[in-house]
């Protein structure tokens, strides 16, 4: 029985490996002839655009193909065997296919584990450093989107309703300063900023509040300015933080949830994509569970191309149940947290019943 499961296991995990490199390395190659322009221009050249394609992969492919490749690895490892006759011989020495695969789903949620650290770490420094590099890294000056975004540098949390990057000019400022400990040490809410050379902004009609660390039941002291000169530092130290899943971690992402509480603002949507965050890389595990019962019914047919188009069906099937989950989740239809979990779950249940319902 060892002897199997490792055979099995250790199958599964090539053809997991090989899918996924062959994957990485088309798209790759695919990316790069859509993106030759960059290739022929003079101020970016071959080197940036490869750069940049290295830095695609954590920052945006991993996420996406990873999955898909646990799904056709265990789909060919469960189906090969079944019409190889491997699962004849097993269930002729008193071996159940779900015994067999019970390695494999363990595997599968090493592999999410692994996928959930992968996320948190790699992938939001590629993010990050993705972004750098699409900007240019410059570092004299911050160069501002339009919208609503935020910033942080050090201890400081720095949020921005408007932005008007033509004008240089700011709206609806409010900056956390924080001591090294989490704790809120200042406030500063102003009307608006001028942004004097990208590393120094001009505040306008700031109402500051200073909380006595030594005393936290105090209350706050109150100081109305109607110009404040405020320094923020380089682009090294102070980096952009898109609100996207892509560029915060989770702690980063609690964090910036919890600041726009404290404004009263509405955090429906970004707690739907804390969520999706967490139960993200348990989709591995879960087409895993999907694929195995579709491989192990390769048996009577003969054929992995049934088994197959089912395997494209169900996760198709879950993706769009998960987008529509977040949809109604960050308008409050559903509960934002519960949501993604109610379809993961669901899907868990599905994929558990027929295996359970594979003949032994």
């Amino acid at each position: 029985m060892r002897i199997l499961t490792r055979h099995l296991l250790a199958r599964f995990l090539v053809y997991l490996f090989s899918i996924l490199a062959v994957v990485l390395a088309a798209m790759l190659f695919i990316t790069l002839l859509l993106d030759f322009d960059d290739v022929l221009d003079p101020e970016r050249g071959f080197v940036w655009t490869l750069v940049k394609l290295a830095l695609q992969i954590p920052a945006q492919s991993f996420r996406t193909v990873f999955p898909i490749a646990a799904l056709a690895a265990a789909l060919a490892c469960f189906g090969l065997s079944a019409r190889w006759m491997e699962i004849t011989a097993m269930k002729a020495g008193g071996i159940s296919p779900v015994r067999a695969a019970a390695p494999i789903l363990v595997g599968a949620l090493a592999l999410s584990g692994f996928s959930l650290l992968f996320e948190e770490s790699v992938s939001v420094q590629a993010s990050r450093a993705l972004s750098r590099h699409l900007s240019g890294d410059r570092e004299d000056r911050v160069t501002l989107g339009r919208g609503s975004f935020w910033y942080h540098r050090g201890d400081n949390l720095y949020n921005v309703q408007e932005s008007d990057p033509d004008r240089g000019t700011l709206g609806g400022l409010v900056i956390y300063e924080r001591s090294p400990e989490g704790r809120l040490r200042r406030t500063l809410e102003a009307d608006g900023a001028v942004v004097a050379d990208g590393r120094r902004w001009t505040l306008e009609g700031v109402r500051v509040r200073s909380f006595d660390l030594e005393h936290p039941e105090a209350a706050p002291q109150l100081e109305r300015v109607s110009e404040l000169d405020y320094a923020l530092g380089g682009q090294k130290d102070l980096r952009l933080i898109d609100a996207s899943a892509a560029s915060l971690s989770l702690r980063e992402l609690r964090s910036y949830i919890q600041a726009r509480k404290r404004q009263g603002a509405d955090v429906d949507r970004f707690r739907t994509l804390e969520q999706q965050r967490i139960t993200e890389p348990f989709t591995v595990l879960l087409f895993v569970l999907l694929a195995i019962p579709l491989g192990l019914s390769v048996e009577q047919g003969k054929s992995l191309a049934v088994p197959a188009l089912q395997a494209v069906g169900l996760a198709a099937l879950y993706l769009a149940a998960r987008g529509l989950a977040a949809t109604l989740g960050a308008h409050d239809v559903t509960g934002p947290v519960a949501s993604p979990w109610i379809v993961l779950v669901a899907f868990l249940l599905l994929g558990a019943w027929r295996l359970a319902r594979v003949p032994r």
